[in-house]
């Protein structure tokens, strides 16, 4: 047997006054939406349990037959390998948003002004310099994935997934600096290290020509970069192994 599993992340999406109060679903022309459903299988489940509302993550592991809560190995590891980054065993890996803070360091904009690839890049290029010297033997490695967003690695010896967020999610905050979120060296030493980082990232990003430009227009300059999400390589079995079953993947983000 043969199936095409169509996921819509995020397709209900709130409902909005720029469409009368409609949900972007509920004003779309969904004609080919509506014929899939008549010709396939259509259900309701609770992805995670029920109320739960699920990351984009956790849900796929869920959707593919996966406990989240014994294989999830944390956002960044998935963001990482999406850029084409291989992690190697003991890498930790951040999912970040280049941002926009104030003179106070205020977060006003979590995407600064989705900002383009094409400004991203070049950022992003300037912070591959960047080199970690207040923990012994660790390694940053930095690429840009699109628009806004980008992939920090940390590899070396003795670092760990439990350090804090830094992006929490909201404008009107202070950057916060990240924290161990266990009493181990590891995490210690992985918070040391993310914070050497984002301080040089914020001395690179606030003189780099690109955010000069920006302001000069009078756009929001991408000056800070807010890491979350801390992961490290997946230990999952194959799917062909767990389900027997063969299969090829089409996604965009």
């Amino acid at each position: 047997m043969k199936a095409v599993l169509v996921v819509c992340d995020g397709l209900g999406d709130r409902p909005t006054k720029t469409l009368n109060g409609l949900t972007p679903l509920q004003a779309a022309n969904a004609e080919t939406f509506d014929r899939i459903a008549s010709e396939g299988e259509c259900g309701i489940m609770d992805v995670i349990a029920p109320g739960q509302p699920p990351g984009s993550d956790t849900a796929h592991l869920a959707l593919f037959g996966y406990d989240p809560f014994k294989c999830y190995p944390g956002r960044g590891a998935f963001e990482a390998l999406g850029v084409g980054v291989e992690l190697q065993p003991g890498d930790v890996a951040f999912r970040c948003n280049f941002a926009t803070i104030d003179s106070d360091g205020v977060v006003i904009d979590r995407r600064a002004g989705r900002i383009s690839s094409e400004e991203a890049r070049k950022l992003s290029e300037a912070l591959k310099e960047i080199r970690i010297e207040s923990v012994g033997g660790v390694e940053a490695i930095f690429h840009h994935s699109s628009e806004h967003r980008g992939v920090l690695v940390l590899r070396g010896e003795k670092l760990s997934r439990c350090v804090s967020d830094v992006d929490l999610h909201r404008v009107g905050v202070k950057v916060p600096d990240p924290k161990p979120l266990e009493d181990s060296i590891e995490a210690e030493r992985t918070a040391k290290a993310l914070k050497e980082f984002l301080e040089k990232a914020r001395r690179i990003l606030a003189d780099h020509p690109v955010n000069r430009a920006r302001i000069e227009k009078g756009l929001k300059p991408a000056n800070v970069l807010l890491p979350r999400g801390a992961g490290t390589l997946p230990e999952i079995e194959p799917i062909s192994k767990v389900w027997g079953i063969r299969g090829a993947a089409i996604a965009g983000g």
